[in-house]
């Protein structure tokens, strides 16, 4: 017996990571932690309403000023994701000196960008003219590209520095703040792994002439692997909305009346 479901992939997808951010914001409201992760909880907001523009205005406006909306947001989204990282910092690195932070920050920052010109090279001059608007969206579109790398990049070392080099104090590996890094450091590595997958696939579909049906099947899967970091996202909300519920150490809610 076969169900037909009258949604497609990328919508159950969409309604799934949307509820994830809502819920996420609740429970940060209502466990009071914002205050603590207040560059968290506007890259959420941020998050979703990327997530309402792109479903509500799509096909709904002319196209150009809608890849300016998009493309704005998803610069914004990138500037918060590095405030995130700089407030997940001073929590996890509160006694370091500035000596400290330069030592640990510049290697990460430097190796980051070193690893995003090496993958991804910035675009010639020419495929942009900031005196027109294609250009200007162009320039936009290898902004928010390039940042969402580097901040990717970034993200992972930065947690395999948390993992390295905090003090491994009692309860550590239960606060939120590891938690909310752990987090991101998952899908900041699948996003890449998906990247550079799609990426590989399609240099090597392009070695060889391929039929239609080899064409759709192969353009099926870089589709597929698009998806992997958004489902990876759907996952890390659910286990942050249940991490923030609960106070840090605990690890499972207390019974009634404890």
């Amino acid at each position: 017996m076969n169900i037909h479901l009258p949604f497609n992939q990328l919508q159950i997808i969409w309604v799934l990571l949307f509820a994830g951010q809502l819920i996420l914001l609740v429970v940060l409201l209502g466990r009071a932690r914002i205050e603590r992760f207040r560059w968290f909880t506007i890259s959420i907001v941020i998050a979703a309403l990327r997530q309402v523009v792109s479903e509500l205005l799509y096909d709904r406006m002319a196209q150009i000023p809608y890849t300016a909306i998009t493309l704005s947001l998803a610069i914004i989204s990138v500037l918060a994701g590095f405030g995130v990282l700089f407030e997940l910092a001073r929590i996890l690195f509160p006694a370091a000196s500035l000596r400290n932070w330069l030592l640990v920050s510049t290697p990460i920052i430097a190796g980051s960008l070193l690893a995003l010109f090496l993958w991804q090279p910035w675009p010639p001059r020419s495929e942009y003219d900031v005196h027109t608007q294609l250009g200007v969206l162009r320039l936009m579109q290898h902004i928010a590209v390039h940042g969402q790398l580097l901040i990717s990049i970034v993200t992972i070392l930065f947690g395999l520095a948390a993992i390295f080099l905090t003090t491994k104090s009692k309860g550590f590996w239960n606060s939120h703040a590891v938690k909310i890094l752990f987090g991101l450091t998952t899908f900041a590595l699948t996003l890449i792994v998906a990247r550079i997958l799609g990426e590989w696939i399609a240099h090597l579909a392009n070695l060889q002439p391929l039929a239609r049906a080899d064409q759709e099947r192969t353009q099926a899967i870089i589709d597929r692997l698009i998806n992997v970091p958004l489902i990876t996202m759907i996952l890390v909300q659910f286990w942050w909305i249940r991490t923030l519920w609960l106070d840090e150490g605990v690890t499972k809610p207390l019974p009634q009346g404890k």
